[in-house]
């Protein structure tokens, strides 16, 4: 079994990792949605939680 321990993934925000375990395989569990302004990328809406 392969396991991501603490994995850092330049697309994603700063600081955030990506990790499972052997009964959880999907690392990614919540997200925001970014929108291009101009020349920055900036937040929209809230953090969507994939696990409802």
């Amino acid at each position: 079994m392969r396991n991501l321990n603490n994995i850092l993934v330049d697309l994603l925000l700063a600081g955030v990792t990506l990790k499972t375990v052997a009964g959880d395989a999907f690392p990614i569990e919540a997200l925001q949605i970014q929108r291009l302004t101009g020349h920055r990328w900036s937040l929209v809406g809230d953090i969507i939680d994939t696990t409802k």
